[in-house]
Formats: structure tokens, C-alpha cells, sequence
């Protein structure tokens, strides 16, 4: 009998630390691990771990190694419904071969007065390995991010709508991402099941938000001809300075259509295609 007690017991303290750990997130800042408060002092610029707030301070970061083989900085789970916060201040810098952030799950906001230039050289600047809930907030910040494919990557399972956990919020930021042109065209931001633009707009002509070959994923994409496909190219989402009205002469005389091609029987909210009196191709955004 004492026999069996002592086993549960052991049986539930394994089971109560595996959940804890899997609750608790273990973080890699430059190949180290850490798991606690901590300020990591580099050459130029310090990053700050608020542990138990879930919080990373980059302070005027400038870290760049294209030898660097190892995340700058990645994490595990953060649990359910938590979400871990990076905070800008000042210029930051990040160029390395490997992934400049790439975590488990979770939610991550990406915030703060500051900028952060993050170059991966062989793989993805920010990548979300695993496919589970949570999104990826980018507010009130500018990010100039390139991968060597992608440079923002949500795993997934799959094309189907339930095969796909991750939503990008992007909220009066300034963000430039960078696709490649390889044995295909690659997107800058692939695997999202959802997007939404705050106080910000893409920037870039005739590009959008969309889905490639029948897939539900969100990726960034352009479209010729009638077909779209992934943009490889600089895409640029920032606040609008001043909004394009509708022209004047867009009145019920002028054939308006989509980024797929597809005529419109008005102008529809977001982007809108049409040509003008000299038969160019104008962009118009309804907001």
C-alpha cells in the first residue's frame, strides 16, 4: 500500500512539474539560457528580461555576425492565453544567419518608440515554429525585417482553415518586409489565418493581403494578368498620411476591379483598380 502511494505521489509531482514547465518559458538570448530577470550587456546596446512580466527590453541593440549560427532569441511556450512583450527603445540591429526571434507559441507584441532592423541570412528573421494559437502584435513601432525566403512565418498544418493558428495585428506601426525571388516566388509574410491593419494601410501599389492556389492562409500577394500570386518583392505598411480619396471620376462611368482581376460593380473598402483618361492602371483606396 505504502508502495502505491509513493508512486502516485511521484506519479503527480511529474505530472504538476511538467505542466509547470510547459506553463513557464525557457528563453536563449545569443545561445544562453535564461530563467530569471536579467540584463545582457553587448558590445553596443543591452537587452533586459522581465521574467515573470514577460517582458524583453532591446535597448539600442546593434548585433551583426553573418557567421552567427544560432537564434538571437528564442523561447517555449508561454501558456494559454499569455503573451510575451518586446519593447523597442531607441535603433536596434540585428543581422545574423539564423532567426533573429523564433518562438513556440503564444501570443507576441512587438511594441515601443523604437525601431528594430532584423536580417536573417540563410533562414527567417521572426518564425513561429510550431502551429498552436497565438498571434503577432505589431504596434506603435517600425521594423525593417528580410529573411532568406520569409520574413515572417507562422507554421501551419496545412492549407485547410482549421490547419491555421496564427492572426497578425499590425496597429499604427511602420513595417517593411522583404519576400525572395528563387526557384519561386516567396512572400514576406506566409501561413497567417487572419490580418488586420490598425491606423496603418499598405503602402506598396497593388498589393494586398490574399490567398495563392485555392490555399485559406493569408500571405502578401499581387496579382497579373488576373492571377495572383506571392509579392517577392519590398512590401510597406504604414500610417497613412493622407488617405486617397475617391476620384471624381470614378462616378459609375469608369470599370472598376479588385487586385484578383475581377470587375467590381462599385468601389469596394480597401484597394480598387482602374484606368484613367491616358489608360493607366490607378490605385484608389476606399477607406
Amino acid at each position: 500500500m505504502k508502495k502505491l502511494y509513493f508512486l502516485l505521489a511521484f506519479i503527480a509531482l511529474f505530472v504538476s512539474c511538467n505542466l509547470r514547465a510547459q506553463e513557464i518559458p525557457g528563453f536563449v538570448i545569443l545561445g544562453k539560457p535564461y530563467g530569471s530577470d536579467e540584463t545582457i550587456e553587448l558590445e553596443r546596446g543591452k537587452i533586459t528580461l522581465d521574467y515573470d512580466n514577460l517582458t524583453l527590453y532591446l535597448d539600442n541593440v546593434h548585433f551583426e555576425n553573418k557567421e552567427w549560427k544560432e537564434n538571437f532569441i528564442s523561447w517555449g511556450g508561454i501558456g494559454k492565453g499569455k503573451k510575451l512583450k518586446i519593447v523597442l527603445v531607441g535603433e536596434n540591429v540585428v543581422k545574423i544567419d539564423s532567426r533573429v526571434f523564433m518562438w513556440e507559441g503564444g501570443d507576441l507584441e512587438i511594441c515601443g518608440s523604437g525601431s528594430l532592423t532584423a536580417h536573417s541570412f540563410s533562414y527567417v528573421a521572426f518564425h513561429k515554429w510550431l502551429a498552436n494559437n497565438g498571434d503577432i502584435i505589431i504596434r506603435d513601432c517600425k521594423l525593417d525585417l528580410a529573411g532568406y525566403v520569409n520574413s515572417i512565418k507562422a507554421a501551419t498544418i496545412g492549407e485547410c482553415k482549421d490547419c491555421l493558428f496564427t492572426g497578425l495585428i499590425i496597429d499604427n506601426a511602420t513595417v517593411k518586409a522583404k519576400g525572395h525571388i528563387g526557384y519561386d516566388y516567396y512572400s514576406s509574410m506566409v501561413g497567417l489565418k487572419s490580418y488586420k491593419l490598425i491606423n496603418c494601410a499598405i503602402q506598396t501599389p497593388n498589393v494586398t493581403f490574399g490567398h495563392v492556389n485555392g490555399g485559406s492562409s493569408f500571405q502578401i500577394v499581387s496579382s497579373e494578368d488576373g492571377e495572383i500570386y506571392p509579392y517577392p518583392e519590398e512590401v510597406l505598411i504604414a500610417p497613412s498620411p493622407n488617405k486617397v480619396s475617391i476620384p471624381a471620376t470614378l462616378q459609375g462611368n469608369v470599370v472598376v476591379y479588385g487586385l484578383d482581376g475581377k470587375k467590381r460593380m462599385e468601389m469596394e473598402r480597401g484597394v480598387n483598380l482602374y484606368k484613367d483618361k491616358n489608360g493607366r492602371v490607378r490605385k484608389c483606396v476606399k477607406a
